[in-house]
């Protein structure tokens, strides 16, 4: 996993939470689900594989960005819908992060379904980044 990707993504996402008012548990940290809606934000990396011949050349790194919206259940399928949809515009289909060495291929949405008394809408974020090997 490369730790600018994560970082990368991570931030972009902070940014909108921060904008939406709306908490974020975050990969590796402690995390006390709160009573309202949340986000839950996780890296799937794929093989890293070199993007040209020679040793020198950069690596494809490619990966899914899942970040799945979590409200409370018995609430509807509504509010958590329309954080899904807000989430696809922040990562919409050419969102370029990191001075454009990565880009977001496509956004799709997973099935609703209840987790734990909860409900949920995952968004897989799927991206290629070049870096530098």
């Amino acid at each position: 996993m490369s730790a600018s990707i994560m970082t990368a993504l991570n931030s972009h996402l902070a940014t909108f939470a921060t904008s939406e008012d709306i908490p974020v548990a975050w990969e590796g940290v402690d995390f006390t689900p709160p009573p309202g809606p949340y986000l839950r934000a996780f890296l799937l990396p794929a093989l890293t594989v070199g993007a040209a011949l020679g040793t020198d050349a950069p690596n494809r790194h490619r990966g899914v960005y899942q970040v799945d919206c979590v409200y409370p259940g018995g609430s509807g399928w509504g509010a958590c819908a329309t954080m899904a949809e807000k989430v696809r515009v922040r990562f919409k289909r050419g969102t370029r992060l990191m001075s454009n060495n990565l880009v977001v291929e496509s956004v799709s949405f997973g099935p609703g379904l209840m987790d734990g008394g909860r409900y949920k809408i995952p968004v897989s974020i799927s991206y290629w980044a070049f870096l530098v090997n």
